[in-house]
């Protein structure tokens, strides 16, 4: 890209600059360019005042003008148009109100620092460099074709802006950071820049209203010499927005919708936090080959593909759609809102933190899982799923992990539909009111990890598959119905509890039972109970209200010295050819 001629001089040549034939000739130009009045006084920079170098040269003063004088009236037009062979500058080094403006000159720089200008009608950038630092520049529109530089504190205040060329926003030493404000929304036709040359910070503003960035066009938020990149406008994005470095999206209320490429860069963040703001995917690719850092916000994810390192969103909503199916991987800390599916090639990694804390994962209508839903931690914290209303169903295929990550509790608040993988790989809590958590398929409680189910009316369903404890799970006040299936491992551990064993479970199944259980059903081929006396649950009572017959072990016994018992209410406990019975000593009682 050409660097502004203000800041990269050109080589310097002799003084010179085409012939010039008459006024007339200008003012021929300038109809064809501008659609002066009548009455309107076109002056034609000729930069000729005493002690000029170069044609270069102050707007106010009358030498450099033809006819003498300068363009000061809210009637007149300012033609810049000087067929020089070397740079020169036209200063504007007072404020001023003038009806046309024309930069279309090769060489040539206009620069203003601090200044207010008022052009009433058209404002044309064809060719040559603006240099803005500072000030307000307004107007019914401006057209930029060429380059505009702007720097410190710049308000750009037109009806109409044609930005067709490139507008560059500039830190730098001398102006400090460099703040760009446009009280409308406009399109961009061409390229925006957002830089430095000194480390400092260039921000890009529109007060009411969205930025266009239409087909073919280009935003970058470029490094530059370093310091920060802040955007403060609506977006809608149909063709490229770069980020290059750490940027910032700082909109209250704000929306930036990508349709085309959102690019962040390696070693590049984008934070986006608070205020109402919401970033929507659309269509086309979100690439993060940085980082993308959102708190407090909405993000949609309607379509189009997520590429690359998955976004962190902390205490926001996230909603994904289904035509985003396929692509999407996202880190969730805080307290996240979700609505939608995961759907296939997606995934989401709810994950404690030292910063954000415990992390919360809550859907309010249901979730199915169709790909990978992962509860972690980076640091001891715990991570939750909540489902307010309605079911989370894990499909065939699809997993869920409950992982050990850095630390911390998993809990689980969701009534649940296994048909796929559920792992549980540290200790864990099942803790929903009324809540019915069913496997079909493989739920499996890795070594050294505890599943725990406590209370609120909850019914853990064995229907299929496997339920493969190789560590510990212990429940108390719940219903364990084990209708199908297999159960391998280590025996459940029930305490006060309901228990119903069906015909279709034959084959597995060994049982510890604690405090007052009722058991339904009898014990069939291939399972054992243990009915437990202990320090902590008591007296350990089994209660069969209809009758009891044991196809193959019961165990009376303590690993404290409390009793243990068995009670049939009514009918008969048959303890068939083959089967056993032992009242054992344990630890006594």
């Amino acid at each position: 890209m050409t660097a502004p001629s203000a800041l990269l001089p050109r080589p310097s040549l002799p003084r010179t600059r085409l012939p010039l034939t008459s006024l007339p000739f200008f003012a021929l130009l300038l109809s064809c360019l501008l659609p002066l009045r009548l009455d309107a006084t076109v002056f034609t920079w000729i930069g000729e005042a005493p002690g000029s170098t170069n044609f270069s040269g102050d707007w106010s003063d009358p030498a450099n003008w033809l006819p003498a004088g300068w363009p000061s009236d809210p009637g007149d037009a300012a033609s810049i148009t000087l067929g020089a062979l070397d740079d020169f500058t036209v200063t504007l080094d007072v404020n001023a109100t003038i009806s046309e403006f024309l930069l279309n000159t090769a060489v040539g720089t206009f620069a203003a620092s601090g200044r207010t200008f008022e052009v009433g009608n058209l404002a044309r950038i064809q060719s040559g460099d603006v240099l803005w630092s500072g000030g307000t520049w307004s107007g019914n529109r401006l057209l930029n074709q060429s380059l505009i530089t702007v720097r410190a504190n710049s308000t750009f205040d037109f009806d109409t802006f044609d930005q067709e060329g490139t507008l560059r926003i500039l830190g730098h030493a001398g102006a400090t950071s460099a703040i760009f404000t446009s009280p409308t929304g406009f399109e961009n036709r061409g390229t925006i820049e957002l830089t430095s040359t000194f480390g400092r910070l260039a921000e890009f503003r529109v007060t009411d209203g969205t930025l266009h960035n239409t087909p073919g066009s280009t935003v970058r938020l470029a490094t530059g010499a370093g310091g920060p990149r802040t955007w403060q406008a609506d977006l809608d994005n149909r063709g490229d927005f770069l980020i290059e470095t750490n940027a910032t999206f700082s909109k209250t209320n704000g929306t930036f919708t990508n349709r085309n490429l959102l690019q962040i860069d390696e070693d590049a963040t984008l934070s986006i936090t608070g205020a109402g703001q919401v970033l929507t995917q659309a269509a086309g690719t979100l690439d993060i080959q940085g980082a993308l850092e959102a708190r407090l916000i909405t993000f949609n994810f309607d379509g189009g593909i997520l590429a690359g390192n998955p976004p962190i969103l902390r205490d926001s909503t996230l909603n994904l759609a289904p035509e985003s199916a396929g692509s999407g991987d996202f880190i969730l800390r805080g307290n996240v809102t979700f609505n939608g599916d995961i759907h296939e090639g997606q995934s989401i990694e709810v994950q404690g933190s030292s910063t954000a804390g415990n992390a919360i994962l809550t859907s309010p209508n249901g979730l199915t899982n169709h790909n990978l839903l992962v509860l972690t931690s980076i640091f001891g914290r715990r991570s939750e799923l909540h489902v307010t209303e309605g079911v989370f169903t894990n499909p065939a295929g699809s997993t869920v992990r409950l992982a050990a990550g850095a630390g911390g509790e998993r809990r689980w608040w969701a009534e649940l539909e296994n048909d796929g993988d559920f792992f549980i790989e540290t200790n864990s809590t099942f803790s929903k009111t009324n809540g019915t958590f069913t496997n079909r398929n493989v739920l499996r409680i890795d070594e050294g990890a505890t599943l725990s189910i406590d209370h609120n009316n909850q019914t853990l369903v064995q229907a299929s598959g496997i339920l493969d404890i190789q560590g510990a799970l212990e429940v108390r006040n719940i219903t364990f119905n084990f209708d199908g299936g297999v159960l391998a491992g280590n025996p459940p551990i029930l305490r006060d509890s309901t228990f119903n064993l069906a015909p279709e479970t034959a084959g597995s199944g060994d049982f510890i039972l604690r405090g007052n259980v009722t058991l339904n059903g009898d014990i069939n081929e291939g399972q054992s109970i243990e009915v437990q006396g202990t320090s902590t649950a008591g007296n350990a009572i089994l209660t069969s209200p209809t009758g009891l017959t044991n196809h193959n072990l019961l165990v009376l016994t303590s690993v404290f010295s409390r009793r243990s018992e068995l009670h049939v209410t009514e009918g008969v406990f048959t303890n068939p050819a083959g089967s056993t019975v032992r009242l054992a000593a344990g630890a006594g009682g």
